[in-house]
């Protein structure tokens, strides 16, 4: 019963929920790797792995949980949403984490994958309780019942840390940065490698992907490197898909009408390739920014200055 328990709340890890194309190099190996080894360590604690958006959080944790499921580990998915569905009266949540935990230590090596733990801290509280489910499942992880890797950004992880010093005792925390531009360009190739429709790729040379690089890492800033590059390229396949000819290939335009979608900005802002036509730039920006004429006019004259003397990438930092 206890393991249909977990079935109903969450998600048993198998193998095919690994995403497809997903990419493995020796750095990721290497991470997945050591934190696999720590895992398995008599008396090691829970994991917590952090880091901006994009840096590659779910990557390792997938490949992680793929790692270990045929090594004879229970990987149970749930997160806070999980936990509380379904829940109508006083007590519902407790009886419901008290059989998850059940559920878990029935194997010795058990991991549960918990997506955006800083939920788990806010979880599960109410106007009679100030109790969140974070401080019902802390025991058994100090106790060694149940191992956690949570996935959770840098500014939440501090918080917590503020309230809950104690989980610096029972995680160990992992920092993941951002992804060098050899190592994001590397991986993004290696991604294309592995698409079933190589044909639609068959235009795309290393020098291309660069320049993708560079207009995902201008404009995509809310997303870390390899994340901004990956979420740029499966969008603009996504798009591509969508609106594709008859015998049509990806090309960098395409990508380039994409990050204009995303962004706003018309792609005479964002392809070196064409020339900004100042009027057009204006008539732009007159239909986006409505009631403001003057603030555009102001915005395009000084672009006009700049653009006798610097190339469009230079002007690219105006709207960054």
């Amino acid at each position: 019963m206890s393991i249909e328990h977990l079935k109903m709340v969450g998600k048993l890890w198998e193998k095919k929920d690994l995403p497809a194309n997903t990419v493995v190099n020796d750095r990721i190996n290497e991470i997945v790797k050591n934190i696999a080894a720590y895992l398995k360590k008599s008396g090691g604690s829970s994991v917590l792995i952090t880091g901006d958006k994009g840096v590659g959080k779910s990557t390792v944790i997938n490949l992680l949980a793929n790692h270990l499921k045929p090594k004879g580990w229970l990987v149970f998915k749930a997160g806070s949403s999980n936990l509380m569905a379904g829940q109508r009266y006083i007590g519902d949540l407790e009886k419901n984490l008290q059989l998850v935990i059940q559920g878990l230590m029935t194997k010795k090596k058990n991991l549960w994958i918990v997506p955006r733990f800083q939920e788990m801290y806010y979880g599960g509280r109410h106007e009679f309780s100030p109790v969140s489910i974070l401080d019902q499942i802390l025991p058994a992880v100090e106790n060694g019942d149940i191992r956690i890797i949570g996935e959770i950004d840098s500014v939440n992880l501090e918080k917590i840390i503020q309230y809950r010093p104690e989980v610096l005792n029972n995680f160990e925390i992992i920092r993941l940065g951002s992804s060098s531009q050899e190592f994001t360009i590397d991986l993004a190739h290696e991604w294309i490698k592995k698409e079933k429709e190589q044909e639609i790729w068959k235009h795309l040379d290393r020098e291309d992907l660069k320049e993708i690089y560079f207009l995902a890492n201008q404009y995509l800033s809310h997303s870390e490197n390899p994340g901004g590059l990956m979420e740029l390229i499966k969008q603009t396949k996504q798009n591509f898909k969508s609106t594709r000819k008859l015998n049509a290939k990806i090309e960098l335009h395409d990508f380039v009408n994409s990050l204009s979608s995303i962004s706003g900005l018309p792609t005479n802002i964002l392809d070196d390739r064409e020339k900004l036509d100042l009027e057009d730039l204006k008539e732009h920006f007159y239909k986006k920014v409505i009631g403001q004429d003057d603030a555009v006019n102001t915005i395009v004259e000084r672009i006009a200055i700049k653009s006798t003397m610097l190339p469009i990438k230079a002007l690219r930092a105006i709207f960054s």
